[in-house]
C-alpha cells in the first residue's frame, strides 16, 4: 500500500514539474528582458498596439509633408510655425500612454521636416489654461481663438496653422461555433488650419486594419 502510495506521489510530482516545463517554455510564467533593436515590435493580441498606430500616425503626417512641400509654399521667415492643438479620440478604445507617444511623433517628424518650427505642447497648454479653453474645438471660434493666439503673442509665438488630430475606428464581427471573428479599422486623421483664414489647406488620413479571434 505504501509502496503505490510512493509511485502515486512520484507520478503526480513528475506531472507537476512537466506542467511547469511546458508553462516557462510556452512564456507563460513572467519574465523579462531587454529586446534587440532588430527585433519586431509585439502585436497587441485585441487592442490597437504600439505598431498601428506608429504606422498610421507616421504615415499620415509624412503625406501631409510631401503634398505641402510639393506646392512650394515659401513663408517670409523661411519657416512656418505651427501650432498642435491635440487628438480627438472618437475610436472604440481608449488611447491611454499611445496618446502622449503620439504627441511626441507628431512635433518630431514637423521639427525634422526643416521648414517648420513648433509651438511647445507645454506653451500650448499653458495658453489654453490662461485663455480659458476649456475645449481645444472652442479654437475655431473667433472670441476664444483672439484670446489663445493673444496669449502665445505676448510669448513672442504667432503661429501660421494650427494642426488637428483624430483617431477614429470601425468594426465588424463574425460569430463562429468556438469564437468571434473581429476586424478592427483604425484611421488617424490630420487636418491643417490656416489661422488666418480658418480654411483647411491639407487634409490626409491613414488606416489599418486588424483581425484576430475574440473568444
Amino acid at each position: 500500500m505504501a509502496h503505490h502510495r510512493r509511485l502515486s506521489l512520484y507520478r503526480t510530482g513528475a506531472l507537476v514539474a512537466g506542467l511547469f516545463a511546458a508553462l516557462v517554455t510556452s512564456g507563460c510564467v513572467d519574465s523579462a528582458r531587454i529586446k534587440s533593436d532588430d527585433e519586431a515590435i509585439l502585436i497587441d493580441q485585441k487592442r490597437g498596439g504600439i505598431q498601428v498606430y506608429d504606422q498610421i500616425v507616421t504615415q499620415t503626417l509624412k503625406e501631409m509633408l510631401d503634398e505641402h512641400r510639393d506646392r512650394n509654399f515659401e513663408p517670409e521667415s523661411g519657416r512656418f510655425l505651427v501650432c498642435f492643438l491635440g487628438i480627438e479620440n472618437k475610436g472604440a478604445e481608449e488611447l491611454g500612454d499611445h496618446e502622449a507617444a503620439i504627441y511626441d511623433t507628431v512635433e518630431e517628424i514637423f521639427v525634422n521636416a526643416q521648414y517648420y518650427d513648433v509651438v511647445s505642447k507645454r506653451f500650448v497648454d499653458t495658453a489654453r489654461r490662461a485663455s480659458g479653453l476649456r475645449d481645444a474645438e472652442q479654437i475655431y471660434l473667433q472670441e476664444p481663438q483672439e484670446r489663445f493666439l493673444s496669449v502665445l503673442k505676448k510669448e513672442g509665438l504667432s503661429p501660421d496653422y494650427f494642426l488637428w488630430g483624430k483617431m477614429t475606428t470601425q468594426t465588424s464581427k463574425h460569430r463562429g461555433l468556438i469564437s468571434k471573428q473581429k476586424e478592427r479599422r483604425y484611421r488617424f486623421s490630420m487636418e491643417m488650419i490656416d489661422v488666418h483664414s480658418g480654411l483647411v489647406v491639407s487634409k490626409k488620413s491613414h488606416d489599418n486594419i486588424k483581425a484576430y479571434r475574440d473568444w
